[in-house]
């Protein structure tokens, strides 16, 4: 069918069910299986259902699109939200997918950071930024008094959810450059946050540094050379395309170091076209076979293909 969208709202919930009886109806067929996500929170859950863990299905649509089924290829994930083995939420992933395409294994994932408040942090960024930045100095865009109290929440850990997402992290780097600290709607912040970086058009003055500790892409030296750049004035326009580069020098990194022959990248934050755009620049000095979603949609309206295969 056509993308139906999250079902936290009971219309789409309903929707979706109207939509399988109808299209059951006219293609006269009864299913015996049934795949869902693997995320035990999810509105259509059923522990009798075929679990199929988020970033797995990512990896897969791609796969499938490009014809790479039985062969042994690398997936990146840049994503907002997906269930993950441990039970916390990933989205910054470089899964090995090997011949058998049912089994994955989790190379490298960006470190993981608290989400103080849990889903309240989606909406409300500067809990996000006060989390990552919380072993650095403190954000200047955000009042002290909110600080303490987010810092509160963190030292007891109160309702923290632990994640390793790229798009939680736009959304904190969003915040602590001051551009947003509520959202209205998904992926706001990373959507101003690209465009701030589109709107830098000087020399770049260095880089962030991108750090890896055995499997993780440690983000913490990067925060804390960000928000030096924010107290000696550096523009946002050049700390925000700064942040893009870090975020395809880490890709990069990882990619080197695994050396595998295909390298596949789906996951929602690739619909920013200047992060594409910077990292197929970089793509071009690998001796590398690297495919994109192209047909099927590289966010979460394409994991469906990814999900029947299994």
């Amino acid at each position: 069918s056509q993308h139906i969208g999250d079902l936290n709202d009971l219309r789409n919930y309903d929707y979706q069910k109207e939509e399988i009886e109808q299209l059951s109806k006219l293609l006269d067929f009864k299913s015996d299986r049934v795949n869902i996500d693997a995320h035990p929170g999810y509105q259509n859950y059923d522990d009798d259902y075929n679990k199929v863990y988020h970033h797995h299905a990512h990896v897969l649509s791609a796969m499938a699109e490009h014809g790479l089924l039985g062969k042994n290829v690398l997936g990146v994930i840049c994503d907002g939200t997906g269930y993950g083995t441990d039970g916390t939420i990933w989205g910054f992933e470089f899964l090995e997918v090997e011949s058998d395409y049912r089994k994955f294994k989790r190379r490298h994932h960006l470190k993981q950071f608290l989400l103080p408040g849990g889903e309240r942090a989606i909406d409300e960024i500067d809990r996000i930024a006060i989390s990552i930045s919380s072993k650095t100095e403190r954000s200047i865009f955000i009042e002290k008094t909110r600080q303490e109290q987010i810092m509160a929440i963190l030292d007891k850990k109160i309702n923290c959810i632990k994640t390793s997402s790229l798009g939680r992290l736009f959304d904190g780097v969003a915040s602590l450059c001051g551009i947003i600290q509520k959202v209205n709607y998904e992926a706001q912040a990373a959507i101003l946050l690209q465009r701030y970086a589109e709107f830098f058009n000087g020399e770049l003055k260095g880089a962030y540094t991108v750090l890896i500790d055995n499997e993780e892409l440690n983000y913490e030296p990067m925060i804390k050379e960000l928000i030096a750049d924010i107290n000696n004035g550096v523009t946002v326009e050049e700390i925000a395309y700064k942040f893009h580069v870090w975020v395809v020098d880490s890709i990069t990194s990882v990619i080197n170091k695994i050396k595998s022959e295909y390298v596949v990248f789906s996951g929602g934050c690739f619909q920013n076209v200047l992060l594409c755009n910077l990292l197929e620049k970089k793509m071009i000095c690998f001796d590398i076979n690297y495919f994109f979603n192209n047909e099927i949609p590289i966010n979460d309206a394409g994991i469906s293909l990814g999900q029947s295969l299994l």
